[in-house]
């Protein structure tokens, strides 16, 4: 219940925010135009398969409409959540109003995961007022549902980790502008982590790299090597965070 009470208190503060309403319009304008570009570039792609008959095994819809989509508003939401997350902890460290739920009968995982469930409401606040997309194609097409639902769901797993990244960053600094830096850096990380997998043998940096676990989902693919590699994601930052939280309580 304290949990719930910390986590009502901060989505109240983002959407009472500028920076949360900034967000919410810069991501539903950009989420739109990527998919009209997205639809668009489909039906262009539709309309050359007259002429080219025998080329309509490579048209996928999941490859060439959700996947262009999908993996663009997590691309795009990779470095814009710690503009929100960068506060978390960072603005109550230079405040010092952290000090007064640090001496408050609640926990520091309370804390945490209070904050984490705060933000997470926000994001889920986001997606859905930009869910007309997934809904469009649903009513318009004869795409499978599970697709639209994987998709959307791997939007909302790549996100909860960077909020979980960006909360870590937070909890380190009480300065704003560096928690955003560290938090933005390490999401680049991510994605060069990307960009190297064909230099390793091992298959190692694959694995640690986010947009292969997210491909898997847009696809409709429910693998449990992915979903423990968004939950390890998390939890490995969450448990960060509270360990950086509780060393200032005892010190």
């Amino acid at each position: 219940m304290k949990a719930l009470y910390v986590a009502g208190r901060e989505v109240t503060a983002l959407l009472g925010s500028a920076i949360g309403w900034i967000v919410i319009t810069a991501f539903s304008l950009v989420s739109g135009l990527v998919f009209f570009l997205a639809v668009y570039n489909y039906a262009d792609l539709s309309e050359h398969l007259v002429a080219r008959p025998y080329a309509e095994g490579s048209l996928n819809f999941s490859d060439n409409l959700l996947w262009p989509f999908f993996s663009f508003q997590s691309l795009f939401l990779l470095f814009l959540l710690p503009g929100i997350t960068m506060r978390l902890f960072s603005e109550e460290l230079r405040q010092r109003t952290l000090e007064l739920l640090e001496t408050s009968p609640i926990s520091t995982l309370e804390i945490v995961i209070g904050k984490f469930l705060g933000a997470m409401s926000f994001v889920t606040i986001l997606l859905a007022l930009n869910g007309w997309g997934p809904l469009y194609l649903w009513l318009t097409s004869e795409v499978e549902p599970i697709l639209l639902l994987c998709g959307m769901a791997g939007v909302w797993l790549a996100s909860a980790c960077i909020v979980s990244l960006g909360m870590a960053a937070s909890a380190a600094t009480s300065h704003q502008v560096l928690a955003l830096v560290i938090a933005e850096a390490f999401a680049f990380f991510l994605l060069v982590l990307t960009g190297l997998e064909q230099l390793d043998s091992t298959g190692i940096l694959s694995k640690l790299a986010i947009t292969p676990h997210l491909e898997d989902l847009t696809r409709g693919l429910l693998r449990a090597s992915d979903m423990s590699y968004f939950l390890l994601f998390i939890v490995f930052f969450l448990l960060a965070t509270q360990q950086r939280l509780a060393i200032r309580r005892w010190t």
